[in-house]
């Protein structure tokens, strides 16, 4: 597009319209916080699946970004921004950062996609669904709980891969014409290591490391041949189980055994 101003226009009117939805929702019946803000971060994501149609180079994303984390960040000192925005992102009862990385990390993505749309889905699905999926999981079925007070699950852990398997999966077989060996070769290591990422960021870091992981991995990936694809995976397996052992492990040690009662966020 030549003018920018169309597509700025309506990613903020999908962002407002997101937040009324949410804040009459809040305001209606009594929803639980993290779906009200796992809410505002799929939403957002899967509406950021638009802006290689909107745009036709990164600088309109790039300023959406800054505008749209300057807005999340200002809650924290501007009333105004924190009583539309605190009751959907602030009432989750843990310290986080993401909020403000998101959409830096749809800018980053965006720019490191080189213009191909389907490199810039992939990581932005994962972002919004798998991240959705691990939170909501593990924080209704989340008993094998790994990495401190605010840490994740086994079960979040094992919601994110499954829905980051078919974020990558389904995309790579309908738009791409690699092999289908190559694709379920490609589709599980970039599932697991984006898993990994998504278990070992805190305080909301995943919201940038996870997109990064899955960006570069499919910037690295295709060209390679399926023997060397099988050695990524297997490797990629192995750093998986033994972050998963290390932090059960850590986490039986410290006097929280598996299986316990009290809910966990992924």
């Amino acid at each position: 597009m030549s003018a920018p101003l169309p597509g700025l226009l309506a990613v903020w009117a999908a962002f407002a319209l997101l937040v009324a939805a949410l804040a009459r929702c809040r305001r209606s019946r009594r929803v639980d916080p993290e779906v009200l803000r796992k809410g505002l971060h799929a939403g957002m994501g899967l509406a950021s699946l638009a802006l290689p149609c909107l745009f036709d180079t990164v600088w309109p994303v790039l300023g959406l970004a800054l505008g749209f984390a300057l807005a999340l960040a200002a809650r924290a000192w501007c009333p105004p921004v924190r009583r539309i925005l605190g009751p959907i992102l602030d009432d989750v009862g843990r310290p986080t950062v993401g909020a403000p990385l998101f959409p830096v990390a749809v800018a980053v993505t965006y720019a490191g996609a080189g213009g191909d749309r389907m490199i810039f889905a992939i990581p932005i699905l994962i972002l919004a669904l798998a991240d959705t999926a691990a939170a909501l999981v593990g924080r209704r079925l989340g008993r094998s709980r790994y990495g401190g007070p605010h840490g994740k699950s086994l079960e979040g852990s094992a919601a994110f891969l499954a829905s980051a398997l078919g974020c990558t999966a389904l995309p790579l077989g309908l738009g791409s014409d690699l092999a289908p060996v190559s694709i379920a070769l490609i589709s599980l290591c970039v599932a697991l290591l984006a898993t990994l990422a998504e278990g070992l960021s805190r305080r909301g870091l995943d919201n940038l490391t996870v997109p990064l992981t899955a960006l570069l991995l499919l910037r690295t990936l295709p060209p390679l041949t399926i023997w060397h694809l099988s050695l990524v995976l297997a490797g990629a397996g192995a750093l998986t189980l033994a972050s998963a052992w290390i932090g059960v492990r850590g986490a039986t040690r410290r006097g929280r055994p598996i299986g316990r009662s009290e809910p966990c966020r992924a």
